[in-house]
């Protein structure tokens, strides 16, 4: 029987979960070693220097590939003034800044929970055909 849980491919034996992934390019698995403390090290070199001295790295032939990246970021985000690209950098050194989301009902009380299970069918039809209404005006629909 051909195997039926694999979509008919039958694995040799020792590799049950399959041929995998293919293997990543080399220029990958170098990046993947980096460690956080390696690119807070990069960032934080370019992040303390003039626009003249950023400038230089750009354009250095001998500048390392993972430097070239965090330099041009860096330089869009400064000498650009690209603030989203500022954004990216500090986001991946000391993370994304966690806003607070609170649920409240109206007035900033309680949300009120009705029990649905003892609606009569004719109530629960007039609800569905209520939700079903403000459905298609939210997508445009029946206009």
């Amino acid at each position: 029987m051909k195997g039926k849980k694999t979509g008919g491919r039958n694995f040799k034996k020792g590799n049950p979960g399959g041929p995998g992934r293919p293997p990543l390019p080399q220029e990958e698995r170098v990046l993947q070693k980096i460690t956080r403390t390696e690119f807070e090290r990069i960032v934080n070199k370019y992040l303390l220097s003039t626009k003249e001295e950023i400038k230089r790295a750009i354009l250095d032939p001998s500048i390392v590939a993972i430097e070239l990246a965090a330099v041009s970021v860096i330089h869009k985000a400064i000498v650009n003034g690209d603030g989203r690209m500022l954004e990216l950098i500090l986001n991946r050194l000391i993370g994304r800044v966690s806003l607070p989301l609170e649920h409240s009902g109206p007035g900033g009380g309680p949300i009120s929970v009705k029990p649905y299970s003892k609606l009569s069918d004719e109530e629960v039809t007039e609800r569905l055909k209520k939700i079903q209404a403000r459905l298609n005006r939210t997508l445009g629909h029946g206009k």
